[in-house]
């Protein structure tokens, strides 16, 4: 049976805004890589402190590549949600407070399975120096944070002979108005899940979103999801984390239809959070086990149609977590 390992990575490295650091993983089979961003707040009172995507916003970048070829690549605030839907490992924050200089720090798993620990399906053992972390910062700090340190632990599997692994890319798009946006997908494993991150998305008196509907076809023919709405998606999303998003914003508003009471009672809590309202979920394999999968191996086209309720000004992004085979698994047929 396979031994878990557990080491440190990369301790309390410092990671300014622009630059990045580059990190060899190790060379046995891995199912996890912590990263944990720490951060100090910056100014008192300031509304932004407690804000989960503050933190993650700092590295708008993550890859992992394989001798050069992503295995995952995208937005550490977009990993996070992914990994929430894929594994229900959703981050937490270590405080959220507005006392100026007191700390901070969020942990995101970036997986190698669908299951954390499965010796299965993690990424298989490699050379020193074929697999490679890379985390790019952002031009600038936020204003409420700074000090920004990153720590990463990974989580091998010693002597695991895994029979496949999961991919997580990214993929953009800036909508127009209609139907006419097609964005091309990977072919040659199975995809089974996408992540819509919105740059519009319904909020205030507004319904419409960068996402309004959707379908998928495989080689001009309709897959999996026929005509999806973007709501019933987000609901979706919000299904597989019981209890909500758990870093949204809970807050509670006093009786102001009289004058101030002690021990009022106070109307129902708000839950408004822009950068959670900002994601939906296409799961293509709701048991978990890949038998819905849509397998693309013998695909010549795959596309996600979107017909979007705006015409838009900022890209749109899409995750994509594919199933891939590796090994005797992953013959034709397989």
């Amino acid at each position: 049976m396979p031994q878990i390992l557990r080491t440190t990575l990369i301790q309390d490295e410092a990671l300014a805004a622009g630059a990045f650091m580059q990190k060899d993983l190790p060379v046995n089979p891995l199912s996890i890589v912590l990263l944990t961003i720490k951060a100090l707040n910056n100014t008192p009172a300031n509304a932004d402190h407690h804000v989960w995507a503050e933190l993650l916003n700092h590295v708008p970048k993550v890859t992992v590549s394989y001798r050069g070829a992503s295995v995952i690549a995208g937005r550490l605030k977009d990993l996070a949600m992914m990994y929430a839907q894929l594994a229900q490992w959703t981050p937490r924050q270590l405080q959220a407070n507005d006392v100026d200089n007191d700390v901070r720090s969020i942990t995101v798993p970036l997986l190698f399975g669908r299951r954390p620990y499965d010796h299965k399906q993690c990424f298989p053992a490699t050379r020193r120096g074929d697999l490679v972390l890379r985390l790019d910062a952002a031009a600038a700090l936020p204003a409420a944070l700074d000090n920004f340190l990153i720590q990463a632990e990974t989580i091998e599997l010693l002597d695991a002979q895994p029979e496949s692994f999961l991919k997580v890319t990214e993929t953009q798009r800036t909508m127009q108005l209609g139907e006419q946006n097609e964005i091309a997908l990977p072919l040659g494993n199975r995809l089974i899940a996408l992540l819509l991150q919105a740059a519009t998305f319904p909020t205030a008196a507004s319904y419409n979103s960068s996402f309004g509907q959707i379908a998928l076809e495989l080689d001009n023919v309709e897959v999996g999801v026929s005509k999806a709405n973007w709501e019933t998606l987000a609901g979706e999303l919000h299904r597989r984390m019981p209890g909500g998003w758990p870093l949204s914003f809970h807050t509670h508003k006093e009786n102001v239809a009289a004058a101030y009471a002690q021990f009022a009672v106070t109307r129902a809590q708000s839950d408004d959070d822009p950068d959670a309202q900002a994601y939906a979920l296409i799961d293509l394999d709701p048991l978990e086990d890949a038998s819905y999968a849509i397998n693309t191996a013998n695909a010549a086209d795959f596309n996600l149609i979107v017909n979007s309720d705006v015409a838009d000004g900022a890209p749109s992004r899409v995750l994509i977590a594919e199933h891939v085979m590796i090994g005797a698994a992953a013959a034709p047929g397989a």
